[in-house]
């Protein structure tokens, strides 16, 4: 995803809702700012952003002229199976990429920088990300039994989808944390994940 404001374009203010999947961001001139609900904290905003699923409403964009911002975002498991880093660690906060994902982000960010159009740069992208992609460790019964979980338009019984997947419902709630960093609501022995919290990654 793209977004370029050109010098004399009016200020806006966007707020951040809930969603699923985490987000690789790359900023290539003036940064957002990131006003604190309930605060007049204003939070920094990384030149390169790892920004996690948000489940409420904490912080809101503020976005003035000359802004480029190129973002990945990636399906609810996809950031921890590309990186192998618990997603858990990212929810609800943004935090400076190359202190999650190391150097490599950092030499990635000058490689995009020095591409002159948005086409070069997703080009740049798709040829970093295949090559995680092509490094990374096979999917498991797990991750289908979790995508299961996110792409249901019904609830559906934690315990069916753990049994199915060969694990205990703690041992899937952990995964759930570790994968998405969400972890499926429970209601009593009838335990289901609501579909409805979903509609909008979809």
């Amino acid at each position: 995803m793209l977004r370029e404001t050109e010098r004399d374009d009016e200020e806006t203010v966007e707020p951040i809702v809930a969603r699923l999947g985490t987000m690789l961001e790359f900023q290539f001139a003036r940064p957002y700012e990131i006003p604190l609900y309930g605060s007049e904290r204003i939070l920094e905003c990384p030149r390169i952003a790892v920004i996690g699923p948000v489940t409420h409403r904490r912080v809101r964009l503020v976005i003035r002229d000359d802004v480029q911002a190129l973002a990945v975002l990636f399906q609810p498991q996809g950031f921890r199976a590309l990186f192998g880093v618990p997603t858990a660690l990212v929810t609800d906060v943004g935090v400076d990429a190359s202190g999650v994902l190391g150097g490599k982000l950092i030499e990635l960010y000058e490689r995009l920088a020095n591409r002159a159009t948005f086409s070069q740069r997703v080009k740049c992208l798709d040829d970093f990300l295949v090559k995680r992609l092509m490094a990374s460790k096979p999917l498991e019964e797990i991750h289908r039994a979790l995508n299961r979980l996110i792409m249901s338009c019904s609830p559906i019984r934690i315990a069916d989808i753990a049994l199915h997947a060969g694990v205990t419902i703690r041992q899937l709630e952990r995964k759930s944390l570790e994968y998405t960093g969400l972890s499926p609501q429970n209601s009593g022995a009838d335990r289901t994940f609501p579909a409805s919290s979903q509609d909008e990654e979809r």
